[in-house]
């Protein structure tokens, strides 16, 4: 007989035998078959999924991006297609780019066309990933944008290289909710303690999940003898305890490691029990739907066992992901360049202008003589 059976069978024979008026106790109402009498409901029981937040690996398939958060990703691709388009740009207008010199034939067209918008995307795309062309813009505002875009690329690499190997190596949080989840992993081991109601559900059920859960914790030995033992084994090892309210309260309150899952399963309301023909059972039991009424049991239940869980003050937190605003100095400098180049460019034209018309007027002067 375990403890919990024996503390149930105590409190009933206490109560039948009139050594006690009642018990603050919990009784399931899954034990309907009772001499005693039995309130109405005070709190609703269920079992939740008790796990470490830090020690059960779990590989996932696009693991390689998480360095980086999905709006910086967003962002980068954003911004390398940006400068593309601003070289692309800056080759059709500039008069000394690739296309200019080959309208002018001092080039080949084929020459012409190095900057041309799929070859300008292509050219920023390609310093992303350490495969540049072998050709630069000819103009001094050009070459400014692809020498700030390779300063942008080459922090954006470094910072991703370097916590790549952390994202690969650290362990993740496996979202198991129910019984189903269970029953997928072979990889890790769970049980329960051997005193709930539970155990009982499990053991004479021959339906899947639970028949295949129950024949893991057999397999594995997973039973524990109290709830705190399931729960230490949880914080500290590579195991899930599947543990009641007071259990989920107890891993909220002083087990900052601990997570818990958010649907109850096996829900079951508690009732306080009372000897037979107790005289103030009908009285307290109507009191008990006032406060009920009232939202009282709602608010205790809240106060007592929905209590955030703690945060440990020394504990080793998960990897965080680089995010917009560790790189806005990078995207910052990156616009300042394509400013201060656009001015250049700007001043490079208005030279060549300058140049062509002085040229022009000099070569009209000696045809005049």
């Amino acid at each position: 007989m375990t403890n919990d059976s024996i503390r149930l069978w105590e409190i009933e024979e206490s109560l039948v035998n009139n050594t006690a008026e009642f018990a603050l106790f919990g009784y399931p109402y899954t034990l309907s078959k009772t001499k005693l009498e039995l309130s109405e409901p005070v709190f609703e029981n269920g079992y939740h999924i008790i796990m470490s937040g830090k020690e059960i690996p779990q590989t996932r398939l696009f693991q390689f991006l998480e360095p980086l958060n999905t709006l910086l990703w967003v962002s980068m691709l954003s911004v390398c297609s940006g400068v593309g388009i601003v070289l692309a740009i800056i080759a059709r207008l500039h008069p000394d780019e690739w296309y200019h010199l080959a309208q002018r034939n001092i080039v080949s067209k084929e020459d012409g066309e190095r900057f041309s918008l799929v070859n300008s995307l292509w050219f920023a795309f390609s310093s992303m990933v350490g495969q540049c062309g072998d050709r630069l813009p000819l103009s001094m505002a050009g070459k400014i944008i692809a020498y700030a875009w390779w300063f942008f690329v080459l922090v954006a690499c470094s910072t991703y290289t370097a916590n790549l190997a952390a994202f690969f190596t650290a362990s993740g949080s496996v979202n198991i909710q129910s019984l189903k989840d269970l029953a997928r992993r072979t990889d890790i081991r769970y049980g329960t303690y051997s005193g709930y109601h539970l155990v009982n559900l499990l053991q004479s059920s021959s339906r899947d999940p639970y028949s295949t859960v129950w024949r893991s914790i057999m397999n594995n030995r997973t039973l524990v003898e109290t709830a705190e033992r399931g729960l230490s084994f949880a914080e500290k090892e590579q195991y899930i305890f599947i543990g009641d309210m007071s259990a989920v309260y107890s891993a909220k309150k002083n087990k900052c490691d601990l997570i818990v899952s958010d649907r109850p399963m096996f829900r079951h309301l508690l009732h306080l029990p009372f000897r037979p023909h107790f005289p103030h059972f009908a009285s307290i039991s109507d009191m008990i739907v006032t406060l009920d009424n009232s939202g009282m049991l709602a608010e205790i239940e809240r106060k007592w066992f929905a209590q955030e869980g703690q945060e440990c003050p020394n504990g080793v937190t998960e990897q965080q992901q680089i995010s917009m605003k560790d790189f806005k100095g990078v995207f910052i400098f990156l616009i300042i360049g394509i400013a201060i180049a656009s001015f250049v460019g700007y001043l490079e034209c208005l030279w060549f202008r300058f140049k062509n018309n002085s040229e022009g007027e000099k070569l009209n002067s000696d045809e005049q003589q």
